[in-house]
């Protein structure tokens, strides 16, 4: 599996995070790109998972989700046979 995560060159602040298999690698990042994502780190080393496995994706430092939860934290369950996707806002703690 590969973690990475996109944001639009047009909104920053809009992002997706993917969990992907690394044989679908190409054809997700070619679906972000048609779909407006084209900015962000290269994906994670690859690292196994199993069914049901709980992923925790953390914010720290000056970035947190845009909305009203104490942490800024997402959960992702794993799952074999589809890609995890999950798209937020990310704002700035203190500009």
């Amino acid at each position: 599996m590969l973690l990475f995560i996109y944001c639009s060159w047009d909104e920053p602040d809009s992002v997706v995070h993917c969990l992907v298999p690394a044989s679908r690698l190409d054809r997700v990042i070619s679906g972000l790109a048609d779909a407006g994502y084209d900015e962000g780190p290269q994906p994670s080393a690859e690292f196994l998972a199993s069914e049901g496995d709980r992923l925790e994706l953390a914010f720290h430092g000056n970035i947190r989700l845009d909305d009203q939860r104490p942490l800024s934290t997402v959960w992702l369950v794993f799952h074999a046979h589809r890609d995890v996707e999950t798209r937020f806002q990310l704002i700035p703690v203190d500009r």
